[in-house]
């Protein structure tokens, strides 16, 4: 985790910003072409590729972490799109239903649905308050401004997931991994507020 998840939400803290200067037109700072600059140096030293260890496993879990950084690049920049004619609040139920109606059935057929609410059912409740907020939160913020100011803020997660998961799961080479993501976050703050 202290190396997926600092890849993929970095690869879109990149992408995002660089195709909102040609899509709506956003200006960047030398401050912010800085951070940029930071983002990719990061990104790619968790990937490995300045180690002389270069494995097929660094490269499969590269080009999958960048495919997910892809994904998250277009649904927001899609989120984006659609809050030109929708409110933050309606496209969030739009994504709870698109979610029911995906997830539902496989939910039911797994016939686990009440031994997970009695092992879980604390955090479960929690879940489901804070990630919709959190989210709705997010997309009120991109009506008031610029999408590749307010993106790279949210990715501040990619340090707290590679400590978290140095702390946690005792994954090894966690000092270096929190240097890389520590990198990446001095870039999506120099993206994010100069």
């Amino acid at each position: 985790m202290s190396q997926v998840y600092p890849m993929m939400r970095g690869s879109a803290a990149l992408l995002i910003p660089l195709l909102c200067l040609v899509i709506y037109g956003e200006e960047f700072t030398r401050f912010n072409w800085i951070g940029l600059g930071l983002i990719v140096v990061g990104l790619f030293a968790l990937s490995g590729i300045f180690s002389n260890r270069i494995t097929k496993q660094s490269v499969i879990t590269t080009l999958l972490t960048g495919t997910i950084g892809i994904s998250i690049t277009g649904y927001t920049l899609t989120d984006k799109s659609i809050l030109l004619f929708m409110s933050p609040a309606g496209l969030l139920q739009i994504y709870n239903l698109a979610g029911f109606i995906a997830l539902g059935a496989p939910a039911l057929h797994s016939k686990k649905i009440k031994q997970e609410w009695l092992l879980n059912r604390r955090l479960i409740l929690i879940g489901s308050i804070i990630a919709p907020s959190s989210y709705l939160l997010f997309l009120l913020a991109m009506q008031f401004a610029p999408i590749s100011h307010i993106s790279p803020i949210r990715e501040i997660s990619i340090v707290f997931g590679t400590i978290l998961a140095s702390i946690v799961l005792k994954e090894k080479q966690g000092a270096g991994r929190i240097g890389y993501s520590a990198i990446i976050l001095l870039g999506i703050i120099l993206i994010g507020f100069f």
